[in-house]
């Protein structure tokens, strides 16, 4: 998924840290997971993993790539849907290919909405979110989930799974530059074609019991226990809630009532979702108290922090918060350039620095 500050490109660099640090093994915790790139990097290595981030769509795609452990078998699902009855005596990819390939068929000639709200069909061409057909393509599927799960057809990890896919594939046609806070003023060719879904692909080799959260950081990093704290907050002012918008109205659905949305793009109401960390002031008292509680309340040994080097929090701030809680004489920082993410070209009210921007991994023993 296109998404900011997603950790993808960067896992080798965590891994060689933890390597150089000799943090090999205990509980890991990824408690502002995003995309859960991070999370389920650390299971397939043989962490057991808690993740945590305050927004719906994170922790859907956190359980279904994260404490999922086995293909589901998909049993209760109708006939028509062309569940082979052979597959019941082992975990397989077969049943949640079958069922992708049934929902790839669903369609709604109406639209619903995601087509009445985001498509320029359903908004007399105000909104270019994505494609009529694509936008009507999603609220088939969104309301064939909603089905199965009030009729009691699916398991938390099979309505997890095809929502995890429902979400992926409706980025790959967002007609957007990166971000859901504005769209693009002509249908890109990625945004033209038809919307597939795909199945997920599992880490099935980690069997222990992982945990997902919907939760503010700060809250929950004092209800759990962990061995190794790995923090990713927001670098910049931009609220998640805002950029990822659609996707949050997506993953919480609408079979209770349809969001209300306002707004040239369609924004839903995230005050209730705000994050301090996108504040100068505010990153660095949140960061503070997390920091102060991983120690007296996780139980937290190992603390690693990613942060690059245009983030809100100055490094100083940084190390000084990680110093006054750690150990004498464990606090590390690691350094790599990579390739920035853009979200959009230099304009006259926005202007990079330059293509390249330092990740830097911090390190500190709390206990």
């Amino acid at each position: 998924m296109r998404y900011i500050g997603n950790k993808t490109k960067l896992l080798g660099f965590i891994d060689e840290a933890m390597e150089t640090l000799g943090v090999r093994s205990g509980i890991f915790c990824d408690i502002f997971a995003g995309t859960a790139s991070v999370a389920r990097h650390m299971k397939s290595r043989g962490f057991k993993v808690i993740c945590g981030d305050i927004m719906r769509y994170s922790f859907v795609l956190q359980w279904a790539y994260v404490v999922v452990n086995t293909y589901p078998r998909f049993a209760r699902l109708p006939r028509e849907v062309g569940i082979n009855g052979s597959w019941a005596e082992g975990h397989t990819p077969g049943p949640l290919q079958k069922v992708v390939q049934f929902l790839n068929q669903q369609t709604d000639g109406e639209g619903g909405f995601i087509y009445r709200s985001y498509c320029p069909g359903g908004t007399d061409g105000r909104r270019l979110y994505f494609t009529d057909e694509n936008g009507k393509r999603i609220d088939a599927i969104r309301q064939t989930l909603d089905d199965w799960r009030c009729q009691e057809r699916l398991t938390d990890d099979e309505y997890y799974l095809l929502l995890a896919a429902l979400l992926e594939s409706t980025d790959a046609v967002a007609n957007i530059s990166g971000v859901y806070c504005a769209f693009l003023k002509e249908i890109q060719p990625n945004a033209d074609r038809r919307l597939c879904l795909r199945s997920p692909a599992l880490t099935t080799g980690n069997p222990q019991r992982h945990q997902a959260y919907q939760r503010d950081a700060n809250e929950l990093i004092a209800r759990i226990h962990c061995d190794i704290l790995y923090l990713d907050p927001p670098y910049n002012l931009r609220q998640y809630a805002g950029n990822y918008h659609l996707l949050e109205s997506i993953a919480e659905g609408w079979s209770c009532g349809e969001p209300e949305i306002y707004g040239k793009t369609g924004l839903r109401p995230y005050k209730h979702q705000r994050s301090r960390y996108c504040s100068r002031r505010g990153g660095q008292e949140a960061l503070a108290d997390l920091v102060e509680k991983a120690r007296e309340k996780a139980g937290c040994t190992h603390l690693l922090l990613s942060y690059n080097d245009e983030g809100t929090i100055p490094a100083q701030s940084i190390e000084e918060i990680l110093r006054a809680q750690g150990r004498s004489g464990t606090y590390r920082k690691f350094q790599r350039a990579y390739k920035r993410f853009r979200s959009d070209s230099d304009g006259p009210n926005r202007r990079y620095r330059g293509d390249q921007v330092t990740e830097c991994l911090y390190y500190v023993r709390i206990r």
